[in-house]
């Protein structure tokens, strides 16, 4: 069963979200979905992850952060101008209001002190790693093919994005057209050093991290986790490499089957967070 909401923000947006295993008393563990680039809370394997994490006594609460493009239509990018916007430190913002959210009971049916997790895919894995440093309220957080850094545009690239003021990329699946705007580059150009460090914020987690890549990612290298692996503590951390397994695990939109990749994740989600949010 599921539960829907929308958050308001300091900065005056509204977060969408989805809480999964809502037929679970209020103090159950709740871990908190951060979706990636083109990402959405409604996208392939996120309601699947729910109900396969609700299976095991654990809620997932899957957000849209405001500026992802998606607007009333749970697929669509009907917002491309608030997408163009978008910037790392607003989704970072915007992923700790949640959780600060989820630990003072403000969000229905969710209790306070009930145990906390964060699952980050891709981007959405730099954001968990920015945003668990340092919040008590987050036991524990599981990388999903996460980005090691933000600073991924050769230097050509960033002169064309600089000049033209926008960056075109095409969603495959729609075809649709979106821009990236230079705001998103200014940003961390102003706070790659300091609260957009992934690095950074990795060394300095002190607390369960389970690190899933696909050996045949063609979106996030291998190296950015083995990058995220070798700044971690040894004693808190697990890192797993799904071989065979893509950018989205074998997944894709709407949710058909599952995969031997996708069914790995599960198994190594799923069991990292019973044993560190169950007791």
């Amino acid at each position: 069963m599921t539960r829907d909401g929308m958050l308001g923000t300091e900065e005056g947006n509204e977060i969408a979200w989805t809480l999964h295993g809502a037929e679970l008393p209020a103090h159950a563990p709740v871990v908190l979905y951060l979706h990636g680039f083109k990402g959405f809370k409604d996208w392939g394997f996120v309601p699947e992850l729910g109900r396969r994490m609700a299976e095991a006594g654990i809620r997932v609460l899957a957000m849209n952060f405001s500026h992802n493009g998606i607007g009333s239509i749970p697929d669509q990018f009907t917002e491309p101008e608030r997408f163009t916007q978008n910037t790392f430190s607003l989704e970072l913002s915007e992923a700790r209001q949640v959780l600060m959210a989820v630990e003072s009971g403000e969000l229905p049916g969710i209790e306070v002190g009930c145990r906390i997790g964060l699952i980050g895919h891709s981007r959405g894995g730099g954001i968990a790693l920015l945003a668990a440093a340092g919040m008590a309220c987050v036991r524990a957080v599981c990388t999903w093919a996460s980005v090691s850094t933000y600073a991924r545009y050769p230097a050509e690239t960033l002169a064309i994005w600089e000049k033209e003021g926008v960056l075109p990329v095409v969603n495959s699946r729609t075809g649709q057209v979106l821009h990236i705007g230079w705001g998103l580059h200014r940003d961390l150009e102003m706070h790659g050093d300091d609260r957009l460090n992934i690095a950074k914020a990795t060394q300095q987690l002190g607390k369960p991290l389970c690190i899933l890549h696909g050996s045949l990612d063609d979106a996030v290298p291998v190296a950015d986790a083995e990058a995220i692996h070798s700044w971690a503590d040894p004693k808190w951390t697990e890192y797993h490499l799904i071989q065979g397994a893509n950018h989205v695990f074998g997944a894709q939109h709407p949710f058909t089957q599952s995969s031997p990749a996708f069914e790995q994740l599960i198994v190594h989600t799923r069991a990292f967070f019973h044993h560190n949010l169950s007791n």
